[in-house]
């Protein structure tokens, strides 16, 4: 159910991002009222933290096919949904006053994006979605005391360093 929900979500915002500049912006407010941003985050934190138990020391997301636990195997794609998500959301540029930047920042997704980065620091794929994310949360000044605190920097220079040429 919850897979299907952030497909459905991810199809919105596909489908916004087409349309018009407008559309997104009023996609992105309604989102923010409703409590996506917390939603979202709360999600992740709380996939994180199941992933972490059932994988740990990981520094591959696997396949989800060579994965033995199901279950583990559906959190792990929760997660990776999720955080594509706030990617497109985050990375958006339709929200002239940063709505939807400043609501992520406050519901606490740099922390949980930086875990996110320790935890994977190979998976490429994951360290370019959090990379963005960042970049987008980092630029206000509540952004930057946030990323300050959870070790941003470190986060981004260690994905860098370990996907040299995922960045030119």
């Amino acid at each position: 159910v919850v897979q299907s929900t952030l497909d459905s979500l991810q199809k919105s915002i596909d489908e916004d991002l087409e349309i018009k500049d407008k559309s997104l912006r009023t996609f992105e407010r309604l989102f923010v009222a409703a409590g996506g941003c917390k939603n979202i985050v709360l999600l992740l934190k709380e996939q994180l933290s199941t992933v972490t138990y059932s994988l740990p020391m990981s520094t591959l997301i696997p396949d989800f096919a060579e994965i033995d636990d199901a279950e583990t195997a559906a959190e792990l794609k929760i997660f990776s949904t999720a955080l594509r998500q706030v990617c497109s959301l985050t990375c958006s540029p339709c929200d002239p006053e940063e709505t939807i930047r400043l609501e992520f920042v406050k519901c606490g997704c740099v922390k949980v994006v930086v875990k996110a980065m320790r935890k994977f620091p190979r998976c490429a794929e994951l360290q370019w979605d959090a990379c963005a994310i960042l970049w987008s949360l980092l630029q206000s000044s509540e952004g930057k005391k946030s990323g300050l605190k959870a070790g941003a920097m470190k986060a981004l220079l260690t994905a860098i360093n370990n996907h040299p040429s995922e960045y030119h």
